[in-house]
């Protein structure tokens, strides 16, 4: 099957995410999987000049942060969020180390 490359980029920018969670949950990356298809629906792409979930609504996608900190009656829910929370600052510190 041929393709035009996208398919393996796209591989490639998901895999270099995940990477970014096995450095500190190398068992648990599955766990956050959700994230990194977040991160890359809302993500520009430069082709589209939009994230494909702008391409797909018809809006700009919500920041994470504006689900994180809205409060839940749901305590699953806060545990979520604040695991999330983590990993996110746990994730931005892997990438800031990368970029340097």
């Amino acid at each position: 099957m041929e393709t035009d490359g996208q398919i393996e980029i796209v591989n490639k920018c998901l895999e270099t995410y995940l990477r970014c969670f096995m450095s500190d949950k190398q068992n648990k990356w599955s766990q956050w999987l959700h994230l990194a298809v977040w991160w890359y629906n809302t993500t520009y792409h430069t082709l589209a000049k939009m994230a494909p979930f702008q391409a797909l609504y018809g809006y700009e996608p919500p920041k994470w942060k504006d689900f994180a900190l809205n409060d839940s009656k749901v305590q699953a829910v806060k545990n979520h969020l604040e695991e999330s929370q983590k990993i996110i600052q746990i994730l931005n510190g892997n990438l800031a180390t990368t970029s340097n």
